[in-house]
């Protein structure tokens, strides 16, 4: 025993070294497997559709959804679509980032928000996101929010305006004016907008809403006036309006 040949320690060692080395790696999970964990688990509680009006009360709607084991977001906005994938920057804060309309933008979901089912859209580094704010900051989007904003572009569709000026009209535009003569009555600077009241050759009451009060000595004169479809809040919430652009009077 006292005479073991230096390579057979040497042998015992190599053994030794590389049984250690190998429970090492066993012990050790890899490091993407726990992000992808985390990050399913935080996506998965927002699973739906959000939305947002911006200042001309068009709809933005953003959809969080799962295809083939991969986030993916649909954003609808203007009559535009776009699927871009969901990727995650930072697996501490949750935050992750997505494309739209060749830009970078920024989603963050928390715990406290992912049990609220709301999601979080950053404008760290972009001067504004899709024409909602501008500036740095945040915009919270709610799931339930989404619902009263789907009823809300419904009553703003043009499709389904109607106006007793042209009662049988049906293909309305709010990129059109239209010309029509109408016998003016008198003028509304109480509400708000004011208005002008006229009556259409069938006796029907219309509003239009203009900005300088008209004069009472046109009380009674027919007009011609122009005039468009545009939008309106009225305690709070928007509504389709005829706004008066020109009147002339006729006689």
């Amino acid at each position: 025993m006292q005479h073991i040949k230096p390579y057979i320690l040497f042998f015992v060692f190599l053994l030794v070294f590389f049984s250690c080395t190998k429970e090492k790696t066993i012990d050790t999970p890899p490091t993407h497997e726990t992000n992808s964990i985390t990050q399913t688990n935080v996506l998965e509680k927002v699973l739906g559709t959000y939305s947002l009006f911006d200042r001309n009360w068009n709809l933005m709607e953003y959809t969080i959804f799962q295809e083939d084991s991969v986030f993916k977001a649909k954003i609808t906005y203007n009559k535009k679509t776009s699927v871009t994938l969901l990727r995650l920057v930072d697996l501490s804060s949750n935050l992750y980032s997505f494309e739209y309309d060749g830009k970078t933008y920024y989603l963050r979901v928390d715990n406290i928000l992912a049990e609220k089912r709301t999601i979080r859209i950053l404008n760290e580094r972009e001067e504004r996101f899709l024409n909602f704010f501008e500036g740095k900051g945040f915009v919270d989007l709610s799931e339930q929010e989404n619902r009263k904003n789907q009823t809300l572009r419904r009553k703003l569709d043009i499709s389904s305006f109607f106006s007793p000026i042209r009662p049988t009209k049906k293909n309305w535009s709010s990129d059109m004016n239209y010309t029509d003569t109408l016998q003016y009555i008198s003028f509304d600077d109480v509400s708000n907008p004011m208005r002008a009241i006229f009556t259409t050759n069938t006796r029907d009451t219309v509003y239009l809403s203009f900005e300088i009060p008209i004069g009472s000595e046109f009380n009674g004169s027919t007009m011609e006036v122009r005039w468009k479809i545009d939008t309106v809040v009225v305690n709070k919430l928007p509504k389709l309006n005829q706004k008066l652009l020109h009147y002339r009077v006729v006689r």
